[in-house]
């Protein structure tokens, strides 16, 4: 497992960026819904469809929570358009092209341009397909109130699929510097010549470097950190400097190591720690010197 941090997941960024969309669709779907409402109260003769036409809603509002549990635009953009496209061909079974139809038909095309279009040919789009509508409800004697109605979603859905786009730009570029300080992470664990082992707060080895790995071997990872555990009994504040001790090592030898402990998100721990074999042993070399000069 990678030893960079899971606060920089560049998933979140993404999600958040259809959590805002979610709540922009909605405002569109509640202006769809008076729409309905005022409709069926001009055409009583609709209204033994009511129940399914906000059944279709309701099933289509659900969908779109749905494909907020998809991660990558791509897929959610497309499997978007194929639910816009289910819903504009049920409606279409209800109401004619050539007459006024209940305009979801229209919004789609004001939807994607708003994602794929730069800002004037998106102004250009949403100004041709506004008046395409305005001129059929005026040549079908619609009233006022109908046609300010639908005007006011068409907005709505502009409005969304603009800031959809605003937060997918700013959650790809939080995703291309998440992906940096990632490798960053991992280039300065895998290099230094110290090891890196992070704990859980279940006491469970979650990610370790290869300098770690040498000491207490390549599987270690997503293993119970028993060899850790007398050093992070010893830790008693956020942070524990230059102590020492010894580690069991995947040969079962006690390694001297001098290490440093500090916690961090939900009871995890890192410990930074290097092998003082090499110094221990220079150590007693240099006492063992010193004694031999005092007995001359």
């Amino acid at each position: 497992m990678s030893i960079a941090p899971e606060e920089l997941d560049p998933r979140k960024g993404i999600r958040q960026a259809l959590y805002s969309y979610l709540w922009a669709r909605f405002f569109v779907v509640l202006a769809l819904a008076i729409s309905f409402v005022y409709f069926l109260s001009h055409h009583p003769q609709w209204s033994s469809k009511l129940l399914t036409l906000y059944l279709v809603f309701a099933l289509y509002l659900l969908g779109c929570l749905l494909l907020m549990r998809i991660e990558d635009r791509d897929r959610f953009l497309l499997l978007h358009f194929l639910a816009d496209t289910l819903v504009i061909s049920y409606l279409y079974t209800f109401y004619p092209l050539t007459g006024v139809p209940f305009s979801i038909f229209y919004l789609f095309p004001l939807f994607m341009g708003g994602l794929v279009l730069s800002f004037h040919q998106g102004v250009i789009l949403d100004v041709l397909v506004m008046a395409i509508f305005t001129g059929i409800s005026v040549a079908n004697k619609e009233s006022a109130l109908f046609v300010a109605l639908h005007l006011f979603a068409f907005a709505a859905v502009i409005a969304a699929s603009l800031i959809l786009r605003k937060d997918v730009a700013l959650a790809e570029s939080e995703k291309e510097e998440a992906r940096r300080w990632r490798e960053l992470y991992k280039t300065v664990a895998d290099y230094i010549p110290a090891g890196l082992v992070v704990i859980d707060g279940e006491g469970v080895i979650r990610a370790v470097n290869p300098r770690a790995q040498e000491l207490i071997g390549d599987n270690a990872d997503r293993k119970l950190a028993v060899e850790f555990f007398p050093f992070l009994r010893e830790v008693g504040g956020d942070v524990v400097e230059r102590m020492e001790g010894e580690l069991v090592g995947v040969s079962g030898d006690k390694v001297p190591i001098g290490y440093t402990i500090a916690r961090f998100a939900q009871g995890s721990r890192l410990m930074i720690f290097t092998d003082l074999t090499k110094i221990k042993k220079l150590e007693e070399e240099q006492r063992r010197s010193r004694f031999l000069a005092l007995l001359g």
